[in-house]
C-alpha cells in the first residue's frame, strides 16, 4: 500500500484556493467587528507598554 505525501501546492494552485472573495463584496459587520476588536486590543497593549516604560524610566514625560 504506497503511503501518502505531503506536498507543497504550487503558486498557481495557492492562488486560486486563497480566497473565494472577490474585491467588490463589502465587508460583513461581523468582519469590521473583528478587525475594531483588534485594533482596541492593540491599543490597549501599546498603552501599557508605554505606562509600563514611563514606570521604568524609560521614557520621561514632560508636562
Amino acid at each position: 500500500m504506497a503511503k501518502p505525501t505531503a506536498e507543497r501546492a504550487g503558486a498557481t494552485q495557492a492562488a486560486v484556493t486563497y480566497d473565494s472573495r472577490i474585491i467588490s463584496d463589502p465587508p460583513t459587520r461581523a468582519d469590521v467587528q473583528a478587525i475594531n476588536d483588534g485594533l482596541v486590543a492593540a491599543i490597549t497593549l501599546l498603552n501599557e507598554l508605554r505606562a509600563t516604560a514611563v514606570e521604568k524610566g524609560l521614557i520621561i514625560v514632560s508636562a
